[in-house]
């Protein structure tokens, strides 16, 4: 079973990520943060295998988070995709620490090959 942790200040953004997951051709559990310093928690308390990051949040922004949760010893690993409505470029991502990107809006095909390249062990679609 793949753990998921999903960091996103918008609940309907949550609620999609969590349909998708429940139609993933693998199990998935799905813990949600509501923010960037909840996300660093929730990471510290659950070991997620891998990580959803919004990057535009209030409070904690997504970058930050990232770092600070990459400063972890034992999360240093976790892999991490960034989930964002803006453009940024592939620098921006990979020097906050995550292993990829998804731009919004999220779209099932895209998340499930996108966790596929992450996790090349899980059935795909």
């Amino acid at each position: 079973m793949l753990r998921l942790l999903y960091i996103d200040d918008d609940e309907v953004n949550r609620e999609l990520v969590r349909r998708i997951m429940a139609r993933a051709p693998y199990e998935v559990e799905v813990i949600e943060a509501t923010n960037g310093l909840e996300g660093v928690t929730f990471a510290e308390e659950h070991k997620p295998d891998l990580i959803l990051m919004d990057f535009h949040m209030p409070g904690m922004p997504g970058p930050e988070a990232t770092r600070h949760i990459r400063a972890l010893d034992a999360l240093k690993n976790v892999k991490i995709i960034a989930l964002t409505a803006d453009i940024y470029s592939r620098n921006d991502f990979e020097e906050a620490g995550c292993d990829g990107y998804l731009t919004k809006p999220i779209r099932k095909r895209s998340l499930i090959q996108a966790i596929g390249k992450l996790f090349p062990e899980l059935p795909s679609l």
